[in-house]
């Protein structure tokens, strides 16, 4: 399941990336990772 949503995560922050080159947009791929972190610190049990 992590592998998924490494994968998941890995597409998207591409296709943000694209997306910023593409149209001049500022760069955001930073700030998925950042979130992506913690919503996994949120939602995995072992961390509370």
């Amino acid at each position: 399941m992590a592998d998924d949503r490494e994968r998941t995560l890995e597409w998207v922050e591409r296709v943000a990336t694209f997306c910023g080159d593409a149209w001049g947009l500022a760069p955001i791929t930073g700030r998925i990772r950042s979130a992506q972190r913690s919503i996994a610190l949120l939602t995995d049990p072992g961390h509370r």
